[in-house]
């Protein structure tokens, strides 16, 4: 004989949570305020610079007319996409980074190669040739210039010329990025409402997932009929007590 598995339809869970309402209030208000003191008085502030660069063709370079060189400009914007994340962009801002920071003091924060591109977001903007760099960190000053150097970087790179045979390293990208924007320090965000939003959905959550545990767990009978499916037998008669149940 196949053992039928216990469930929960959701008509009775929506039963469950009205008969519950007052524990799911209490836990999400609960989840909801821990989430508030963390988000308004723990969470640190961060700050997202952004810069902005062009990405551009010579019509003869992309075959004599403008929508050819709008469409190789477009690739050459994917390809700036990754290469303005790569070992020689990052390596060379962190050198130039270095450099501030003798300048400027101890005081300014220092930041590894890695740090720099787990900081960078690269996306394209509304039109596709637009190249849009956001760098978020928690300092302001340092977020600005690394979004700053970044795209000084990658443009020094794409433009370098080997000493060797005094041709353009990176001829494909020669002379095709230019700076339309540079970042300037902006206001700074804990992010307490995306938290306090977060704690909010968890309390939610949590608290039904508390009622569906305690339904789950609840080895009582309501009525004759759960008693009769449970040990295949026939009740003749049943007296309901106080609580709602059944002797």
């Amino acid at each position: 004989e196949v053992q039928e598995e216990q469930g929960i339809s959701i008509k009775s869970l929506l039963y469950l949570c009205k008969k519950n309402l007052l524990l799911i209030i209490l836990i999400t208000v609960l989840c909801t305020l821990v989430a508030a003191v963390y988000g308004f008085g723990f969470k640190s502030y961060s700050y997202t610079s952004t810069a902005t660069a062009l990405c551009e063709a010579d019509p003869n370079t992309g075959g004599g007319s403008e929508y050819s060189a709008y469409s190789y400009a477009v690739y050459l914007t994917n390809t700036f996409k990754d290469f303005i994340t790569s070992d020689p962009v990052t390596d060379l801002t962190k050198q130039k980074l270095d450099a501030l920071k003798e300048t400027k003091g101890p005081d300014y924060p220092s930041i590894s190669s890695q740090g720099i591109k787990n900081a960078i977001t690269v996306t394209l903007g509304e039109y596709s040739v637009i190249i849009v760099i956001k760098v978020k960190t928690s300092n302001q000053e340092l977020s600005a210039d690394i979004a700053n150097l970044v795209l000084e970087s990658a443009i020094e790179a794409a433009n370098e010329v080997d000493p060797n045979t005094g041709k353009v390293k990176y001829q494909i990208l020669y002379d095709k990025l230019k700076v339309v924007d540079n970042a300037k320090k902006e206001a700074g965000s804990r992010g307490a409402l995306t938290v306090c939003l977060i704690g909010f959905a968890v309390g939610i959550v949590l608290s039904i997932a508390v009622i569906i545990i305690k339904y789950l767990n609840d080895d009582t009978y309501t009525s004759k009929e759960d008693f009769e499916k449970e040990y295949k037998i026939n009740i003749l008669a049943a007296i309901p007590d106080s609580n709602g149940g059944h002797k």
